[in-house]
């Protein structure tokens, strides 16, 4: 237990603490010295601390080895944990630093294409003006790489310390304001593409530019880059339309149609088949909307998300605060979708550790307070266009979601946090596997809507099948039904043990579970030997497991604790309950801790304080990976006015 021979200081029976401010002191009582030696064992100390105190030990106190698996412990829900990319991980056969090839297409090929503000009212009218705004910001692939780790196929959710949470459509909806009400994106293969092309755009593409039944990007870019000065209205028409094939992927003629879609469920979808995907073992490269997946993140998990630059005034003398202190980015205005206000210039990582090692290590250990389940402010959402708060109740639809080939079901029932309802234990749900394996190679005379037909149906019966709960209050109490049954059913550590990449980062399943389980069985023996403890000193020592207690539900182990059959789990004079500490605070606070001078591994910051979620230390230089400096076009704006049809244009000029 120690590595050389030491002594503990005992001191008890008929002493009390007395606090002198920060400092705490023991007064009174008995003292005796405890030696401790090398082969000194846990139950050995135990059993000298009880024969101190003059009481006979209940129970033999051993470390529960059981608990250090990574789970899930009932396979019942993750039925395809064998062929999950965190076997691999976990076992160390793979390069643990290997990071996915993101292939974010809208960075390559639309980075340098300056959009000409006359086809703007276009892009608008058909709902695109969010991506428009947002998408040409680089996605950083090892926060991606982190999340794909926590992906299940299963569930179609990540999986993470504090339950569930997924990309929904309501997320959708606030993020990139694209249309979720109207018909599904699918269809059949063209008969005669290059013709059908030369009729939308007016311009057929040449053999090389048709790939089966798809469009080669780079030749909507070169040919229609360019708007010409003097460009007549059917030709301005023309460039919107491949403007959107590169941010939709399809060409159609019929500006109703265009907007009649549900974009944002078609996006969902696809993000979803490729996070499924990328799971898998083996992969090594994902692709699809990521713009929307690190949005999400950033909006949700304060792990990585990169804010403004701390100003710091002349003379400061603490230069090392600018690597503690987040300040989040501006609130968007009100005619700008809510992820346009991370498409801005000068954001920075200064205040965060970066790295693939990090993140995972990080998500590992992620609590409630590092987790906003709605992030977004009412009086913004309050604003959206009506045809988006007109259908906000399609957003908790427990529906497949659909784009050609790919259908994906979208299940609210299983992040209700997100929708500020109370988290049940969700019904069971079938993704399907044979769903999973269906893609467009071979099928080019495929007729989508036909193939699908029986989801399509569903998706048009939406409002059947809109998920409801109860308002949740507070923070969800970690012996909450579905946070017992979560625990079980969920992967619940990605990062394996071992070498640390450096001196002052350490993984998290080795050490931060170590540390738990020991606070776990020190807060058991406390609550054991309580009855047998007369008054005043049980007051005293009642106090010190309920802090213990609350630590352990700050850091999110609090389900480690045996349960008690008083009083929820503690003494019958226990002061402790849910959501509430012995020193009269809020666990998730430092207050109470700061109070008794209890020292954390973690840096102790205020709560308010959003960097204090990212338990980040400030290290200089960053000793994974490089800062990206990351510059935002300035595109110029148009003033729009509300949607109005757009008259009749003659396009056979």
């Amino acid at each position: 237990m120690a590595a050389q021979n030491a002594a503990l200081l005992c001191r008890w029976g008929g002493g009390e603490f007395v606090s002198d401010g920060p400092n705490v002191q023991y007064s009174g009582g008995n003292m005796e010295p405890l030696p401790l030696g090398p082969d000194m064992t846990f139950n050995d100390l135990m059993n000298k601390v009880h024969s101190i105190i003059g009481l006979n030990r209940p129970n033999d106190y051993t470390m529960d080895t059981r608990d250090r698996t990574p789970g899930p412990t009932d396979p019942s829900v993750l039925t395809l944990q064998d062929t999950h990319r965190s076997v691999d991980i976990w076992s160390q056969s793979v390069d643990p630093a290997g990071i996915l090839t993101c292939r974010h297409y809208t960075v390559a090929f639309l980075g340098d294409w300056v959009i000409d503000p006359r086809i703007l009212p276009f892009v608008e009218y058909a709902g695109f003006m969010g991506i428009h705004r947002m998408t040409f910001r680089e996605v950083d692939p090892a926060l991606v790489t982190a999340l794909v780790e926590r992906w299940r196929q299963e569930t179609h959710s990540f999986h993470l310390p504090v339950g569930e949470a997924t990309v929904t459509l309501r997320d959708v909806a606030i993020l990139t304001r694209l249309p979720i009400h109207g018909s599904p994106v699918s269809g059949s293969a063209l008969a005669d593409p290059p013709g059908y092309v030369a009729q939308v755009l007016g311009v057929q593409p040449g053999p090389d530019d048709i790939r089966g039944g798809g469009l080669r990007t780079g030749w909507i870019r070169d040919t229609f880059r360019v708007l010409p000065d003097g460009a007549v209205e059917a030709t301005i028409a023309r460039h919107a339309r491949a403007y959107l094939f590169c941010s939709s992927r399809l060409v159609d003629h019929d500006w109703e149609h265009i907007r009649g879609y549900s974009w944002g469920s078609a996006c969902l979808a696809m993000l979803y088949r490729h996070l499924c995907r990328a799971s898998c073992r083996g992969s090594r490269e994902i692709s699809g909307p990521l713009f929307l997946l690190q949005y999400w993140s950033w909006e949700h998990i304060h792990v990585g998300r990169p804010g403004r630059p701390a100003i710091h005034r002349q003379g400061q003398q603490d230069q090392d605060q600018q690597y503690e202190r987040y300040i989040p980015p501006p609130r968007p205005s009100a005619d700008e979708a809510y992820a346009c206000r991370w498409a801005v210039p000068k954001l920075t990582y200064a205040h965060a550790a970066r790295g693939l090692p990090y993140y995972r290590d990080a998500l590992d250990r992620l609590t409630e307070d590092q987790m906003t389940w709605d992030p977004y402010e009412a009086d913004l959402v309050a604003v959206m266009p009506p045809h988006l708060l007109d259908h906000q109740a399609q957003w908790r639809s427990r529906v497949p979601l659909i784009c050609f080939e790919v259908v994906e079901g979208h299940l609210p029932d299983r992040v209700m946090r997100q929708f500020g309802l109370r988290q049940t234990v969700p019904q069971q749900c079938d993704t399907s596997a044979r769903l999973h394996r269906i893609d467009r190679r071979g099928k080019s005379d495929r007729n989508w809507r036909t193939e699908h037909a029986q989801y399509i149906d569903l998706w048009h019966r939406r409002l059947e099948f809109v998920v409801t709960g109860d308002p949740i209050h507070g923070v969800m109490d970690p012996y909450d039904p579905y946070m017992e049954w979560y625990m079980r059913i969920t992967r619940r550590f990605i990062n394996p043990s071992y070498t640390p990449p450096s001196a002052h980062y350490h993984p998290s399943f080795d050490v931060i579970r170590g540390y738990a389980l020991d606070m776990t069985v020190m807060v058991d023996a406390l609550s054991d030997v309580l009855p047998g403890i007369p008054e005043p000193p049980r007051a005293q020592v009642e106090r010190v497991r309920d802090m213990g207690m609350a630590t352990l539900q700050r850091y999110g182990h609090a389900y480690l604790v045996h349960p008690r059959d008083d009083h929820g789990g503690h003494s019958s004079h226990s002061q402790f309950e849910a959501g509430q500490s012995s020193c009269g605070g809020d666990p998730a606070s430092f207050t109470g801790a700061e109070e008794y001078d209890i020292r954390s591994f973690v840096p102790l910051r205020h709560p308010d304080d959003p960097s204090s979620s990212q338990l980040t230390p400030p290290v200089r230089p960053n000793p994974f990976t490089t800062v990206r400096q990351y510059s935002c076009r300035q595109r110029p704006r148009v003033d729009i006015q509300d949607r109005e049809p757009l008259h009749q244009i003659d396009e056979s000029e």
